[in-house]
């Protein structure tokens, strides 16, 4: 009984540390699909101020996600800034 309880335990360990190891690769993926506000400025060719004014017109859609000290930081996805550049500046 005592042996079966250790088996499932370390099976749910196991389980536990692989779905950990998932979660922090697919973080790091998702780290590098994001830029900060002056990265995707400096990617689009355009100013800060620019950048914003077109998500406040709604033409890019800023992600806020919490930055490591708990504070919301903002950031665009690389996919969308790719759309952009092919919508609006061919």
């Amino acid at each position: 009984m005592i042996e079966k309880r250790r088996q499932v335990r370390r099976a749910s360990d196991q389980a536990i540390i692989e779905a950990a190891s998932h979660l922090l690769r697919s973080a790091g993926k998702r780290q590098r699909d994001r830029l900060t506000r002056p990265e995707a400025a400096d990617r689009l060719g355009i100013s800060i101020t620019t950048l914003d004014r077109l998500a406040k017109k709604g033409r890019l859609r800023p992600l806020r996600v919490l930055g490591p000290k708990g504070r919301a930081c903002i950031r665009y996805a690389l996919d969308e800034l790719e759309q952009y550049e092919r919508q609006y500046q061919s």
